[in-house]
Order: C-alpha cells, then sequence, then structure tokens
C-alpha cells in the first residue's frame, strides 16, 4: 500500500511538473525542457509498476490428459475442485515423476501427476491428493498468491526498456524491505499452508484413505 501511495504521489509530480513547464514555454525555454524531460521520466518510471499477470503458455507438446481418454481422473479432479470451490478450468498434465503440484492463471489451474502417483493411487485416494492441491488455489489463499505475484513482479528483472530498468531504482528502498518481509512471510506460511490443505483434506474426504494416499 506504501509503494502504490508512493507511486501515485510520483505521477501526481509528473502532471503537476507537465503543467508548470507548459507555463513556462514562453517564460524561459530551457526550464520547459528540462521540466519536460524530468516528467517524462516520472511518467516512464510510473509506467514500469503497472506489470501485466502472467500467463502459463503450454507447449504443444505439453503432455495433457484429456477428459475423453482419462474420464475417472477427470472425475476425481473435478470432485476436488467443486469441494472446494475452484471454479476456473482445470488442465491436468502429466509428470514423469511420484509428485502432485498445481499452478493457475486468470482463467485456468494446472495440476501436474506424476506418471509413478497415478500408477499407486485409487481414484478416492487420487481425490484426497488433489483436494489437498486445490486447497492452494482455493479464495482463502488469494491474498497469498497476490503477494507472491508482487513478490515475482519486483524480483523480475527483464524490463521493457534500458530506462525503466534504471528508472526502478527510485522505488528500491520499497521493493528491497517487501522482499526482505516476503522471504520470511513464505517460510512461514509455507508451514500453515500445508497444515491448512491437509485439514481440507481431511474435512472433504475419508481420513483413512488420505493417510493411505
Amino acid at each position: 500500500r506504501l509503494t502504490v501511495a508512493y507511486t501515485v504521489l510520483l505521477a501526481l509530480l509528473a502532471v503537476c511538473t507537465s503543467v508548470l513547464g507548459g507555463l513556462l514555454f514562453k517564460v524561459n525555454t530551457p526550464l520547459f525542457y528540462l521540466c519536460l524531460i524530468y516528467a517524462g521520466m516520472l511518467f516512464i518510471a510510473v509506467s514500469g509498476r503497472f506489470r501485466k499477470k502472467a500467463k502459463i503458455v503450454l507447449n504443444d507438446d505439453a503432455p495433457v490428459l484429456s477428459k475423453e481418454k482419462y474420464p475417472a481422473i477427470h472425475a476425481a479432479v473435478s470432485r476436488a475442485a467443486e469441494a472446494l470451490s475452484c471454479k476456473k478450468e482445470i488442465v491436468i498434465l502429466l509428470s514423469s515423476d511420484c509428485n502432485a503440484s498445481i499452478a493457475c492463471d486468470r482463467n485456468r489451474y494446472y495440476l501436474n501427476l506424476g506418471i509413478f502417483l497415478l500408477q499407486i493411487l485409487s481414484e478416492e485416494e487420487l481425490y484426497c491428493v488433489c483436494l489437498h492441491e486445490f486447497s492452494h488455489v482455493s479464495d482463502k489463499n488469494r491474498a497469498t498468491k497476490r503477494a507472491t505475484d508482487y513478490a515475482s513482479g519486483i524480483l523480475d528483472t527483464e524490463s521493457p526498456t534500458f530506462l525503466q530498468s534504471i528508472l526502478t531504482n527510485l522505488f528500491l528502498a520499497f521493493d528491497m524491505h517487501y522482499v526482505f518481509v516476503y522471504n520470511i512471510f513464505r517460510y512461514t506460511n509455507a508451514v500453515v499452508s500445508e497444515t491448512d490443505a491437509d485439514r481440507d483434506m481431511l474435512k472433504n474426504g475419508d481420513a483413512h484413505v488420505a493417510a493411505s494416499a
């Protein structure tokens, strides 16, 4: 919030400088150009804070498990998503390990299921595992995802232009403080979120089946 307030302040300063520069055009031309350059740099710095939300892009050869070929897997996954009110489109991907993980963007959930895991688990066990995963992306964790996305935006070193990469230094103190606090939060939240995900698994599934999985 403090960084947003600072960004708005810089935007207002840019607008005021632009207006002042316009008024000085006939009075002091060199000062007009100085105001123009200063306002332009502020506008570029502020515009660099508006980042597009990351969108997950799959390769053409991504190992997607279709609903037509794997109806039982999709049934278990859909039940878990419905139990935790996760209503976006679901894309199930096959990975070459014995693990399960989930990611999401604005429109879809991307659930990775290990090939060895699918060979081991029953449908009910898979349902419990999916409950755990969907818990991580449910609405109650929206604030956590927002904090993570913000940290990712700060740590993203790729800027559209060289000038923008320099002007990000105007926000350096705010960003470094956020990253420091976020790293502490990320560690503690990892412990809490895993416990919450297990609770959701027990609340919506069978405890013995979940323990077996």
